[in-house]
């Protein structure tokens, strides 16, 4: 056979080959389920390297004015670093809440932002909160080397990070939304009662 058509089937056998295999882990994408996605997004986006860490002390003041020192607080602490035109930041509020009136006589809930007083004020009015609201400048929580997006939720457990997430939902109209946001309550949950149930 001329070696001008052998190389032609060939090229033809390899771009059906090609094709075939593109076809499959399309198909296979689109069985995976939301559950395995959402959880493998999950994994993807913990900061687990930060896990054992110890939390850098954070002294500032909060919206009210009041002096604030990390130091002061309790066993457990639910930080949530966020800013005001962060989609996920915003998306993930009630889920905060909802961890917040589980276990406000339990967890200090500190969130941070580089939102000047009066934005930060504004938001909450549009966005209600349960958080304590501390202002940080974008230099000083740079320096704490915490954050690797927004936001960013810390639960630490007698100083050392027991728990990091990095990033959330952007939209409720993302099919992975509930999935995401169910599994997110349930990392948190296992977290705080953890460090709960250790004398």
């Amino acid at each position: 056979m001329n070696k001008k058509i052998i190389y032609v089937y060939a090229s033809l056998f390899f771009l059906n080959a090609t094709a075939q295999i593109k076809i499959e882990l399309a198909q296979s994408k689109k069985d995976y389920s939301l559950e395995e996605q959402a959880l493998n997004l999950i994994m993807e986006n913990e900061g687990k390297f930060k896990h054992g860490m110890k939390m850098p002390q954070i002294i500032a003041q909060d919206l009210q004015g009041q002096s604030f020192n990390s130091k002061n607080l309790g066993k457990i602490v639910f930080y949530s670093f966020w800013f005001k035109s962060c989609a996920p930041c915003i998306e993930e509020i009630p889920l905060l809440n909802r961890i917040e009136k589980q276990f406000r006589d339990r967890v200090n809930f500190i969130a941070i932002t580089y939102e000047s007083h009066e934005d930060v004020k504004s938001f909450l009015e549009e966005h209600p909160s349960n958080f304590k609201q501390i202002l940080l400048s974008r230099e000083e929580i740079d320096k704490l080397e915490i954050c690797s997006g927004y936001p960013t939720n810390v639960i630490t457990c007698d100083g050392e990070i027991i728990y990091c997430y990095h990033g959330g939902p952007a939209s409720k109209k993302s099919e992975l939304y509930t999935p995401l946001i169910l599994n997110l309550y349930q990392s948190y949950l296992n977290s705080i009662t953890k460090c709960l149930q250790e004398k």
